[in-house]
């Protein structure tokens, strides 16, 4: 996660982000909304333990609309 949230705070593309959800233990997940200079949206989540590394991504355009998931 740390890496993460360095890329995003070096990026000349992100406006702005927001961690919205954090946990950690043995385990960890996290869920940050990344603002774009263009004013899109992109929402990522990121599951990580010892066995599993899941993550999704949406990102849409400044009215909402889908751009991918």
């Amino acid at each position: 996660m740390l890496r993460t949230l360095k890329l995003l705070r070096e990026s000349k593309v992100v406006r702005s982000y927001r961690i919205l959800d954090f946990k950690s233990g043995k385990d960890f997940f996290f869920k940050i909304k990344v603002v774009f200079k263009d004013s899109s949206e992109l929402y990522v989540n990121e599951y990580v333990s010892k066995s599993e590394h899941l993550y999704s991504y949406h990102w849409q355009d400044k009215n909402g609309k889908l751009r991918i998931r």
